[in-house]
C-alpha cells in the first residue's frame, strides 16, 4: 500500500468528514494539517493530508467536487499531489509507476510529432532548436574547407 501527500490550496473550514467521504474510493486519510496565520487563530485555507491508497494505480482526481452539509453546499477543490520520494508520478495520466516520458496515454507533441516528453509550448522545434531525437541538417553549401596555413615563406620564380 502506498501513501501520497496531498495539498488543497483553498479549503473551507470544517468539512473534514465530507472530504474523507469523497476520498474514500481512493484511500484512507492517515493524517491532516490545516495551516494558520502566524500568531493568529485564523486558518489560511491551505490544508494538507497524507492519503494511504487502496491501489497504486487509482489516484484521486486533480479536481473534485465535495458534497458539504448534507447536499446543500458543493465545493469544488483542487488537489495537488506530491509524490513521496522514490515514487514516480505521471502528471499526464495521474498514475504512480512512470513519468510522462513513458506514459502510454500521453499524446505526441503536435509540433514535432516525435515524443511525449514535451508539449507544443516547450517543443525544441518551435524554440528554434532541433528536437533531441532528430539529427540537425547541415547548413546549405556545407562547411567551408579549411585552408592549411604554412609558416614558411615560399617564392615562385617567373620564367
Amino acid at each position: 500500500m502506498s501513501t501520497i501527500q496531498c495539498t488543497i490550496p483553498q479549503f473551507s473550514a470544517g468539512g473534514l468528514e465530507d472530504l474523507q467521504e469523497a476520498l474514500s474510493p481512493y484511500g484512507t486519510m492517515v493524517s491532516h494539517h490545516r495551516e494558520y496565520y502566524p500568531g493568529l487563530p485564523h486558518p489560511t485555507g491551505k490544508f494538507s493530508f497524507l492519503l494511504s491508497l487502496h491501489a497504486e494505480d487509482k489516484l484521486p482526481p486533480k479536481k473534485m467536487v465535495v458534497n458539504r452539509d448534507n447536499g446543500y453546499f458543493f465545493e469544488e477543490i483542487t488537489i495537488n499531489i506530491t509524490p513521496i520520494p522514490g515514487k514516480k508520478l505521471c502528471y499526464m495520466c495521474h498514475k504512480i509507476g512512470h513519468w510522462r516520458e513513458a506514459c502510454p496515454v500521453a499524446p505526441l507533441c503536435s509540433s514535432c510529432g516525435q515524443t511525449t516528453a514535451h508539449g507544443p509550448k516547450r517543443c525544441p522545434l518551435k524554440m528554434g532548436r532541433a528536437p533531441v531525437a532528430q539529427k540537425t541538417k547541415p547548413r546549405s553549401g556545407g562547411p567551408k574547407p579549411q585552408v592549411p596555413v604554412s609558416t614558411s615563406a615560399t617564392t615562385q620564380q617567373s620564367p
